[in-house]
């Protein structure tokens, strides 16, 4: 278990017999950027009958069709209420927006195109156009699956689900990541003494990740260069998050007691190492009948980027949505690339648009302790094992994070 995989194949074996978390039922107003746990079907169709789109009066087609219609106004049909009678031949209702057609008409005809005159509905021009009837179903049916399972929902996603009668809806529950950095180097921020201080900034960047994944992160602090310590807090943990998440401390120093702190606690290691720059130190393992665990290279950088790669899927198939990884975008270079090593690489790069297509371009500091060339990025550029050197204008592939320009 300890040689390098793939990429590929850690996300095969991260993802592998993971169950969604349980649902719980939660009002609209708490739904948004939750994850859909069963499918929102409509119990109704929207619209439910055959609505005016317009201001106007009610009329049948055939008495509009030639020009000098003189009907009969037989009443109205305001939003909110109905017109319970029959629109007859030579007849019209007063009618506004959003109100229910009239039975016998199927056309509206707009106010600015009507003269009133008393009891009377002067239509001096023929209605050939549009009806602005809006008939019932036009948005959906009842009985149609509107959203489906494993959806992230949107604001309009919720604007769906109220309009086909829900006032509550079914979500996957949040996983609970404990997240520990490690180090008796490291400093809480806001605490640095001295410059030789290195302020825990990783897991601040890789919480909100978290949280912008839609998962419930804690910060738990930094686990100590010690080793029985280390054990009590990830057992702790253990009881309550549903991954454990480690930042350093998986390499083969002295210090580095993640690892067998996991093994202590009973983890079963799925893999070790994996063939990826940044990341080889990636490791993930699991607690029979308890949580997950991943562990994160220690560079801010690093853990930040694999946190891309391997957490956010990871999360994704707890809360039940697509596992298969990272979905990459087809772009362009616009910068040349020197030739790859011998890891599979994914280097911090800035996209936009460029005649309507998506372009890349490298930052030139790759350093896996820097954290602006992260700020000022928007994709993982992703390089082949060995791929050679690389002209701009070359097809590549990139992982989006944030918007382009």
């Amino acid at each position: 278990m300890s040689g390098l995989i793939t990429y590929e194949e850690a996300l095969a074996r991260l993802t592998a017999d993971i169950a969604p978390l349980d649902a719980e039922t939660v009002a609209l107003t708490e739904a948004c950027g939750r994850t859909l746990a069963e499918p929102v079907v409509a119990t109704r169709a929207q619209p439910p009958e055959a609505l005016s789109a317009m201001d106007g009066y009610a009329v049948r087609s055939d008495d509009v069709a030639a020009p000098g219609a003189r009907l009969s106004v037989i009443g109205e049909a305001p939003a909110g209420g109905v017109f319970e009678d029959a629109v007859g031949a030579g007849e019209a209702v007063r009618i506004f927006t959003g109100a229910p057609v009239p039975r016998g008409a199927d056309r509206v005809v707009m106010q600015e195109n009507v003269v009133r005159e008393d009891d009377a509905a002067v239509i001096g021009e023929a209605q050939t156009g549009p009806s602005f009837v809006r008939p019932a179903g036009l948005d959906f049916a009842a009985g149609e699956r509107l959203l489906e399972p494993g959806r992230r929902l949107s604001a309009i996603d919720i604007g769906v689900a109220a309009a086909a009668n829900y006032g509550v809806l079914p979500v996957h529950r949040r996983p609970r990541i404990a997240i520990f950095a490690t180090g008796d180097e490291l400093v809480e921020p806001g605490e640095a003494k001295s410059d030789r201080d290195i302020v825990n900034s990783a897991a601040y960047a890789v919480s909100a990740l978290v949280t912008s994944w839609g998962g419930a992160p804690e910060v738990r602090g930094v686990l100590p260069d010690d080793l029985d310590a280390t054990v009590e807090a990830l057992g702790a943990a253990a009881a309550e998050a549903d991954v454990l998440l480690t930042i350093g401390g998986a390499s083969v120093g002295e210090h580095d007691l993640v690892k067998p702190a996991a093994a202590r606690i009973g983890a079963a290691f799925r893999f070790e190492k994996v063939a990826v720059k940044p990341g080889k130190p990636v490791w993930h393992g699991r607690v029979p009948e308890g949580p997950l665990l991943l562990g994160l290279p220690g560079n801010p950088a690093s853990a930040i980027a694999c946190a891309l790669l391997f957490l956010h899927p990871l999360i994704g198939a707890l809360l039940g949505g697509d596992a298969t990884g990272p979905e990459f975008r087809a772009a362009r270079l616009s910068v040349d690339l020197p030739a790859n090593g011998d890891r599979e690489s994914f280097l911090r790069g800035r996209a936009f648009l460029q005649d309507g297509a998506l372009s890349v371009c490298a930052d030139d500091r790759q350093d896996s302790s820097l954290l602006t060339p992260f700020a000022a990025a928007n994709a993982l550029i992703r390089r082949a094992p060995d791929a050679p050197a690389a002209k701009a204008g070359a097809p590549i592939d990139v992982l989006m994070f944030g918007p382009t320009d």
